[in-house]
């Protein structure tokens, strides 16, 4: 239940009142007298069962604002589902996401699919409703995907993106026909890659006075294992023969986000990386 103060809130924004508007002051501060006596008279005396609808229809207000950028065929379900069984199933799907480090470089039909399936037989003991919701749960999938490549729209300047023009324009044109944003695959998988401690080989390791870290220049080669990646997705058309390209990517956020080298290091591994992609 709202208290007295969110009512009176809640119910300027409903009537967009503008309180400092000084020609309606007399009508303002009846309007805001009214609303005192509303919420004594009306509001509070409410039946349990009125009070338990408009309390399920601000709860689920909040939370459709909390996925307004999913499509309005993924937002419905999502909303029915919250009403249904009070989860909040996008933030549960996501998580489930976050552990497929390829998620973001493939776009196909087969590749949703398999993942759907791989993600309701994680969570159907949790949340068994979901073995009527298959098709749901991939749509959902492929909006997750689009929100999280920013829509395949790669604006390089917004984002402060650049290696060289060469590459800068194939990432631009992978992701308007393929969909698939290798930025943001580079960019979730640097910080993905840095809580993978037991990915990093004992030889990489090193340590400063708090923590150990994955030292990348101790990596000669398979920096940031992606021989594993890359061997899950090189038939893909826009990767095939580029595994070099995958590594430079996610150098670039090491550097910029995550752990910084040094420069001179970076630079050289830089120029030398990048002259045969």
């Amino acid at each position: 239940m709202l208290s007295l103060e969110e009512f009176i809130s809640k119910r300027k924004k409903d009537d967009q009142l503008d309180i400092y508007d000084l020609l309606k002051k007399d009508y303002n501060m009846q309007t805001c007298v009214n609303y005192v006596f509303e919420y004594f008279n009306t509001y509070i005396n409410l039946s349990e069962q009125q009070k338990e609808f408009l309390e399920t229809n601000e709860k689920l207000q909040k939370y459709q604002k909390q996925i307004m950028d999913y499509s309005t065929e993924t937002q419905e379900w999502l909303l029915r589902m919250y009403k249904l069984t009070g989860k909040t199933l996008n933030r549960v799907i996501s998580k489930e996401l976050k552990h497929y480090d390829t998620f973001l470089l493939l776009n196909d039909e087969s590749h949703f699919r398999k993942i759907s399936y791989q993600i309701y037989s994680n969570l159907y003991k949790r949340y068994d409703f979901l073995k009527d919701y298959i098709e749901e749960l991939l749509v959902f999938i492929k909006d997750q995907h689009a929100i999280w490549s920013y829509n395949y729209n790669i604006d390089l300047e917004l984002i402060d993106f650049h290696i060289n023009e060469k590459i800068d324009n194939y990432l631009i044109s992978t992701a308007r026909k393929f969909h698939v944003n290798l930025i943001a695959w580079a960019d979730a998988y640097s910080d993905a890659f840095y809580s993978y401690e037991n990915m990093w080989p004992a030889n990489c390791v090193s340590h400063d006075q708090y923590i150990d870290y994955y030292d990348v220049t101790k990596a000669h080669n398979n920096k940031f294992n992606i021989d594993h990646i890359y061997t899950q997705v090189s038939l893909a058309p826009y990767i095939k023969g580029k595994k070099k390209l995958l590594e430079v990517l996610v150098m670039y956020y090491w550097q910029k986000q995550i752990c910084t080298v040094d420069a001179d290091y970076y630079e050289k591994y830089m120029q030398e990386s990048c002259k045969n992609i």
